[in-house]
């Protein structure tokens, strides 16, 4: 299933129910966990090669903003691209987002989605762990697409661009093939390394939250 498997975590999870009640493999389309220089990172972490983790940064600005036809629909900036930063964050450390708090930043250039969309925000998180997370998301990098992740521990650091404009989308064409991959693998055998129901329904969540926090003169529309 496409990220994020639903608007809402209500919606996730009823998906997940229906797909478990007919026996069906269910995966969500999170691609960022099959990037390699990410696995690396994350096995670092694991393995306790950055000690203990006291912050991350994880950004995504896209080249331009998409149709209004799409942002008014979406769900809004942190259901439509700061989920992927919530997952990678949450898989990346092991640990959960339990405190949200949000900002927009910035005017909304195109009028038509006032009131359903921002064009850039910024979301402060408290993690399981005692640490933070800081996820910035925009839709105006003239330079292209661009997403970086940066980890502070107590032992070590490490920043990663990982996806670059000058490559392209080439990181994410190669992610996603082996995303394919693992998914034949859940079918065959009901082994995965991707994405499941819990894992969508805990972004929405954060998602969600961070929406409800949106500045009233910028503030987005919700169903929760």
């Amino acid at each position: 299933c496409e990220k994020p498997a639903g608007l809402d975590p209500a919606g996730a999870a009823q998906a997940g129910r229906m797909a478990a009640a007919a026996g069906i493999p269910f995966q969500v389309a999170y691609w960022r966990r099959f990037v390699p220089q990410l696995r690396r990172l994350r096995e670092r972490i694991a393995g306790g090669a950055l000690g203990e983790v006291l912050f991350v940064a994880a950004s995504q600005w896209d080249g331009e903003p998409p149709a209004a036809a799409f942002r008014t629909g979406s769900g809004g900036i942190f259901v439509d691209m700061g989920v992927h930063e919530f997952d990678q964050i949450r898989w990346l450390t092991g640990q959960e987002i339990d405190r949200v708090a949000a900002q927009p930043a910035g005017p909304v250039t195109d009028p038509a989605v006032r009131g359903r969309d921002v064009d850039s925000a910024q979301a402060l998180l408290g993690l399981s762990g005692g640490g933070t997370a800081l996820v910035s998301l925009g839709r105006h990098h003239r330079g292209g697409d661009m997403a970086t992740v940066e980890v502070f521990g107590t032992r070590d650091h490490e920043r990663l661009t990982f996806l670059d404009p000058a490559d392209g989308d080439a990181t994410m064409y190669a992610a996603l093939a082996c995303q394919a991959e693992d998914f034949a693998e859940l079918v065959r055998a009901g082994r995965s390394a991707g994405a499941g129901v819990a894992d969508a329904v805990a972004v929405l969540d954060a998602a969600h939250r961070a929406t409800a926090q949106l500045t009233r003169g910028h503030e987005i529309h919700t169903d929760r």
